[in-house]
Formats: structure tokens, C-alpha cells, sequence
């Protein structure tokens, strides 16, 4: 059986603890995370406008009111930011002053604990003290936070709408396909295509891309090559479009739940003609699906490119508007969907090529 620890012993451990919350409450009378706090999204408030502007560079032509927005976050921070920090040093400086007599108790406790019946009462109160400066540092804290949360939460709304473009941008550079002239990606997704009723390991996982003229997949995946025994031994990356549809062509858009444990929202679309199935599904990576949904409705009303920063070509607009509805050697409708950019189309009967 274990012999319970003599007072020595336990004055001893009481100190070591008692020197690592002095030095947590150090940082926290200082309030350096909150320091940390505000000079991160310091940072991000100013970066927001360069942000814009290289997108641009990248060619994101859609939500004109970006700039505006950039800007109004630089603008308001700069009030903000004054006060935050006036109010951070007026704050600490309290706390620092209240810290001084703890540290002396502190001091007092370490010089008599080698007499345990003197110095118990000492690290009761030393402890109880510690305990309320702490909670005095942290309702500072959170009265200082109070002062920019709401803006932070509009700034994080920001960052988090910059990062899925410059990600829709990035994933463009690299992509296996080339857009249209004059058209213009909105958002990309790391996406998988559900290829059958139910969701399989063999389903190819990737990109879905949806632009101002079409809803694209890309493929984008390590597969693997070779196995030894079921072990996978040898890899090779495969990139390549699996699918391509007009926007105008989708007819319908739904979310069905699938799974028994944990169920899984998968997007269906639903296309008319001008696309090669009826029906694709897929399970998105990273997004909740009905966002996703939100936004394939306003690109397929129109709604987005109401939005353009970048102006379109008229002659490219006009040169879809007057497009032939019938081939010119065979007479036959084309059912083909015309999109900005094309130059030419191939009359689905007669293999003819029809300039544009």
C-alpha cells in the first residue's frame, strides 16, 4: 500500500503548480492572445483589397461589389483598431498591477515552506487569488472582444468566400480543359460521382466545376496501378473531364439523403437535352450541398452574371443571339446549345460544321 505523501512533499507540488498558473496568468494579464487575435485579423482586413485585385489578375469576373467591400474593411478597422487597442492597454495595465501582490505572496509562500503548518493557509489564499485574476483577465477579454466580434465574423465570411475562389481559380490553372473565351468560373469542389444508385469505393473522385456557361467534372484522383496481396504497391495520378454540360440544360436541381449510419446529402442534377445523361449525382467535399444548390440556380437564372465586374464582348454576345437554327446543308434543326465562346458547331445529322 502507498504511503501518503508527507506535507513537505505536498507543500512542494502545491509551489510547482502554483509557478506554472503564475506563468499562464502572466501571458493572460498581458492578454496576448488577444493581442494575437487582433493583429491576425489586422492582417486580414488589410490584405482583403490585394486579395480582390489578384483575383481579378486571375480573370474572377463575377461580384462586382468585391472592391467595395475590400475597402470598407480597411476603412472600418482603422476606427476600430484605435479603440481595441487603447482599451487593451488601458486593460492590462489594471491587470499587471493587480498581479504585483500575488507574486509577492507568491515570494512569501516559496520563503516558508518548509514550515507546512505556517504556509498551508498561504497557498489556499495565493490559490484563490490566482483564481480570481484569472477571471478578471478573461472578462476583460471578452469585453475587448466584444468591441470588433461582430466584424470579425463579417471578415471571417470574407476570407472564407476569397478562399473558395482563389481555390476555384487555382483549380482552373491546372485543369486538363480550357474555358470558353469569355467564360468565366465561379466555383469549384472537391467533388465525388456517384455513378450508380448507391455510393461505391471505385466512383471517381475530383473537381466539379460550374462557370457562367457550363457544370464540368474533372477527374482528379491517385488510382492505383499495382497490388500485392490487396496492398496497393504502385500509384499514378489521373486527371482528365469526365463531364461536361451546358448550364442552360439543366432543367432541375435536388438534394436526396443517403446512408444508413451517417447519412450523406448527395446533389442531383437533372438535365434536359445538350447534356449526355439525364441524371448526375454527387457527393461535395467540404461545403454544405444546399449552398451549392443556391448557387447553380442563380447562375442558371441569370442571376449571377448580373454580378459581372469584367464586361462581356457584345459582338460575342450578339454572335450567339444570331446563331442559325438550322443546318445550313441539310436543313435540319439544331438542338445544339449555344454557348459564348463557341466558334463553330457540328450539325448532329449531317456531320456538318457550321461557323458561327
Amino acid at each position: 500500500m502507498t504511503s501518503p505523501p508527507n506535507p513537505e512533499s505536498r507543500i512542494s507540488s502545491d509551489i510547482t503548480f502554483i509557478e506554472m498558473d503564475m506563468r499562464r496568468l502572466h501571458s493572460q494579464v498581458r492578454l496576448s492572445s488577444l493581442r494575437d487575435r487582433v493583429e491576425d485579423l489586422e492582417t486580414k482586413a488589410k490584405g482583403f483589397p490585394q486579395r480582390v485585385a489578384n483575383a481579378r489578375a486571375r480573370h474572377y469576373a463575377f461580384e462586382s461589389n468585391l472592391e467595395n467591400r475590400a475597402k470598407d474593411f480597411s476603412k472600418r478597422w482603422t476606427t476600430i483598431r484605435n479603440n481595441v487597442h487603447a482599451e487593451i492597454r488601458r486593460q492590462a495595465q489594471q491587470l499587471e498591477k493587480d498581479i504585483a501582490p500575488i507574486e509577492a505572496q507568491l515570494r512569501l509562500v516559496v520563503a516558508r515552506k518548509d514550515n507546512p503548518t505556517q504556509v498551508q493557509p498561504l497557498i489556499t489564499r495565493l490559490k484563490a487569488d490566482i483564481k480570481n485574476l484569472q477571471d478578471k483577465a478573461t472578462a476583460a477579454e471578452r469585453s475587448i472582444t466584444g468591441m470588433f466580434d461582430q466584424f470579425q465574423r463579417e471578415a471571417n465570411e470574407l476570407t472564407k468566400k476569397l478562399e473558395r475562389i482563389e481555390f476555384m481559380l487555382t483549380e482552373l490553372e491546372q485543369a486538363s480543359f480550357s474555358l470558353l473565351p469569355t467564360e468565366g468560373g465561379v466555383r469549384a469542389i472537391r467533388a465525388t460521382w456517384v455513378k450508380s444508385d448507391k455510393p461505391s469505393k471505385d466512383d471517381p473522385k475530383g473537381i466539379l466545376f460550374i462557370t457562367d456557361q457550363r457544370l464540368i467534372f474533372e477527374r482528379k484522383e491517385e488510382v492505383a496501378t499495382k497490388k500485392v496481396l490487396f496492398i496497393t504497391t504502385a500509384r499514378q495520378k489521373v486527371q482528365d473531364m469526365l463531364f461536361e454540360a451546358p448550364i442552360g440544360s439543366l432543367e432541375n436541381t435536388s438534394l436526396s439523403r443517403h446512408g444508413t449510419i451517417r447519412k450523406q446529402n448527395h446533389l442531383e442534377l437533372h438535365f434536359g437535352s445538350g447534356s449526355p445523361y439525364p441524371l448526375v449525382t454527387f457527393v461535395l467535399s467540404g461545403q454544405d450541398p444546399q449552398e451549392w444548390l443556391a448557387m447553380i440556380n442563380r447562375v442558371n437564372s441569370g442571376d449571377f452574371d448580373k454580378t459581372r465586374a469584367i464586361e462581356l464582348d457584345e459582338e460575342v454576345v450578339e454572335r450567339v443571339k444570331s446563331a442559325p437554327t438550322a443546318c445550313p446543308n441539310c436543313n435540319a434543326a439544331i438542338s445544339q446549345r449555344i454557348m459564348r465562346g463557341m466558334d463553330t458547331i457540328t450539325c448532329q445529322y449531317c456531320g456538318s460544321v457550321i461557323r458561327l
